[in-house]
C-alpha cells in the first residue's frame, strides 16, 4: 500500500516500500482511480542502483560539527525555519556522536528547498519527535550555505549564481534535500529517508534507536 503524503506546493506523492530484486533500470506503471471519471496511467523509469552515496544501513556515520545556538536570535541566523523546535539546534553532530547518543539528523532548508517538500519534512519530523525527546538528540542542518543579510537568511551563491552545499552535505554525499538519517547509539546508521516521509515511519525508526 502506498501512502499520500502533500508537498508546499499543494500537490503531492504517494509514498511506498519496494525490494527490488536487482540493479538496472526499472519502471513503475500508476493508475489512477477517481470516481466518475475515467483511469488515468502514467509511467516511469528510473535506475537502481547497488550502493547509495549516503551510508549505508548498519554502517558508521561520519562526525561533523552542525551549526547550534541557544537563543531565538541565534537560530534566526542559521535556520530558515518560520516555526523552529530549538531542541533542534543544542546539539552538534559531532557531539552527539562522541557521546554515544542516538540522534536524528535533518537536512531541510525551507525558505530554498529545490524539491518543494523541505518545509513538510521538517514539519513532519518535529511532530513525530513528541515523545522521543527525552531518548533522542534532534538535529536540523541548512544543506546551503547562508549569511544574514537585512535581518534576514540568504543563500550565499558561487560564481554561476548557484547554490552552494554547507560541508555536512559533502560528508554525508547527499544527492539532494531533505534527507533524515536515524543513528543509533553504537554510531551506525539505523534508517533513513529521503523525500517525503510520514509520521508513522519516523516513529517506529525512532523507536528502533530509543530503546525501553
Amino acid at each position: 500500500d502506498a501512502a499520500y503524503l502533500e508537498t508546499e506546493d499543494g500537490r503531492g506523492l504517494y509514498r511506498a516500500s519496494v525490494d527490488f530484486r536487482c540493479s538496472g533500470e526499472w519502471g513503475a506503471e500508476v493508475t489512477a482511480r477517481i470516481p466518475n471519471r475515467e483511469d488515468r496511467t502514467a509511467r516511469v523509469l528510473f535506475p537502481v542502483a547497488v550502493d547509495t552515496t549516503t551510508p549505508s544501513i548498519g554502517e558508521p556515520v561520519p562526525s561533523i560539527e552542525t551549526s547550534t545556538a541557544d537563543t531565538p536570535s541565534g537560530i534566526a541566523a542559521i535556520s530558515t525555519d518560520t516555526d523552529p523546535d530549538p531542541d533542534f539546534y543544542r546539539v552538534s553532530e559531532a557531539d552527539a556522536l562522541a557521546k554515544g547518543d542516538p540522534f536524528v539528523l535533518v537536512f531541510a532548508t525551507p525558505a530554498f528547498c529545490q524539491t518543494a517538500a523541505c518545509g513538510p519534512t521538517l514539519d513532519t519530523v518535529k511532530n513525530a519527535a513528541t515523545g522521543f525527546k527525552d531518548a533522542l538528540t534532534f538535529i536540523h542542518v541548512e544543506p546551503y550555505i547562508l549569511e544574514l543579510r537585512d535581518g534576514q537568511l540568504q543563500p550565499v551563491l558561487d560564481q554561476s549564481g548557484g547554490l552552494q552545499t554547507v560541508e555536512a552535505v559533502e560528508t554525508w554525499a547527499l544527492p539532494a534535500e531533505p534527507f533524515i538519517f536515524v543513528v543509533g547509539g553504537d554510531g551506525r546508521l539505523a534508517a533513513k529517508f529521503a523525500g517525503l516521509v510520514s509520521e508513522d515511519e519516523l516513529r517506529e525508526a525512532f523507536q528502533s534507536v530509543a530503546g525501553g
